[in-house]
């Protein structure tokens, strides 16, 4: 099983009790707390709020391991790594880049966060890669992980399976070896947990949920 990730917003947050929504959708298809990353955009705790932070601390601490979004974007960011310990961390490109999508002087906010978080042990993907620029301005500062259209535009499921199970693709160690701790044989994965038939179920119940909370709060 590959682990996958959820967005939580602020309306999730208190709209439902989003730890117990998780856990018994866990218990209920048996599928690992572990595989299942909370992502945190700034947006979600870009007040400082103490409340929200008790509450993302409360998910962490209940076993699903947490993605902090846009880290670098402003002080909040600061004030949320203090508050929970993250499984990882993504930059968002763009910080980065002139009008035509260049790399600028504010390159020295990426080499700050990188600093930053490898002094913390927590891995870091750099997010919106779109050129031969950007891949290669990362490989010079040496980043290991990173996502965007230049390597992969939005897919089905179907193609995303057909992608991860050519063994070349993917990085079978996982960040900090999660693959290795989730399968008994991490040579041979053969499903991710989007694919596997109750895992397929729990995203299904989790769309729903979403779709509840975005009618509560007059999104749709």
């Amino acid at each position: 099983l590959f682990p996958v990730s959820i967005n939580l917003t602020r309306a999730d947050l208190f709209s439902i009790d989003v730890k117990k929504t998780l856990k018994d959708l866990c218990e209920k298809y048996k599928v690992p707390r572990r595989l299942i990353m909370i992502e945190i955009s700034d947006k979600t705790y870009n007040d400082v709020d103490k409340e929200i932070l008790a509450m993302i601390k409360d998910i962490s601490d209940a076993g699903f391991p947490l993605i902090i979004d846009g880290f670098g974007s402003g002080y909040s960011s600061m004030i949320m790594l203090q508050a929970v310990q993250p499984e990882v961390i993504t930059f968002n490109m763009k910080v980065l880049n002139d009008e035509e999508g260049h790399i600028t002087k504010a390159a020295v906010i990426l080499h700050t966060v990188a600093n930053c978080v490898q002094v913390m042990d927590i891995p870091l993907i750099v997010k919106m890669v779109e050129t031969d620029e950007h891949e290669q301005y990362l490989k010079n500062f040496g980043c290991r992980y990173a996502q965007g259209y230049h390597y992969y535009k939005p897919m089905d499921v179907s193609s995303l399976e057909k992608i991860i199970k050519v063994r070349e693709n993917v990085d079978y160690s996982g960040i900090k070896g999660w693959l290795e701790e989730a399968n008994e044989e991490p040579e041979e994965p053969e499903t991710s947990v989007i694919e596997n038939s109750k895992g397929k179920n729990f995203f299904r119940e989790i769309v729903d949920i979403r779709r509840q909370v975005r009618r509560k709060v007059g999104a749709e």
